[in-house]
C-alpha cells in the first residue's frame, strides 16, 4: 500500500461509502491510498477553524482575552493557517476495513501534510477509536 496525493476524483470514488459527504471543508488537500493502482481510501484535510474551543482547551495561549487589537487577531489566524491542518473526510474502502490502514495512513498523512499540528473532529471515533490509534490525543 502507498500514500500519495490525491485529487477530487479519488473522493469521488469512494465518497459515498462517508456518513457525511455532502460537501468539502475549505482548503481541501487530497490524499489517497493505493493498492496496486487502486484506490482503497482517500483521507482529505482542510483548513483549521479561527476559533475553536478544544483547541483553546489544548493551546491557551491562543484564546482570545477580550482586548485584542486588529494586529494580534490578524497574527493568530496567520498562525493557526501556518502551523494548523484539519483531517476533515476519511473513508477506507469497506474491503479493507479493519485491518489497520486506516489509522496507519491517517498518521503518516499527518506527518507528510507538513504542518506543525494536525487536529481532527471526530463523530466517528466514540465508535472506533482510530484517532486515538493513529495518536492523536482527544480534548
Amino acid at each position: 500500500m502507498f500514500i500519495e496525493r490525491g485529487t477530487v476524483e479519488d473522493w469521488n470514488l469512494l465518497h459515498d461509502l462517508h456518513y457525511k459527504a455532502e460537501k468539502l471543508p475549505l482548503g481541501p488537500r487530497f490524499w489517497r491510498l493505493d493498492l496496486h493502482g487502486e484506490t482503497i481510501g482517500v483521507l482529505v484535510t482542510g483548513n483549521p477553524k479561527g476559533m475553536l474551543r478544544e483547541r483553546h482547551l489544548a493551546f491557551p495561549k491562543l484564546k482570545p482575552t477580550g482586548q485584542e487589537t486588529k494586529l494580534t487577531n490578524t497574527n493568530r489566524y496567520h498562525f493557526i493557517n501556518g502551523n494548523f491542518r484539519v483531517i476533515s473526510r476519511f473513508v477506507i474502502d469497506t474491503m479493507y476495513r479493519g485491518i489497520g490502514a486506516g489509522y496507519r495512513m491517517m498518521n503518516l498523512v499527518s506527518r507528510m501534510e507538513g504542518n506543525t499540528f494536525m487536529e481532527i473532529q471526530s463523530s466517528m471515533s466514540k465508535f472506533n477509536i482510530f484517532g486515538q490509534k493513529a495518536g492523536f490525543k482527544f480534548v
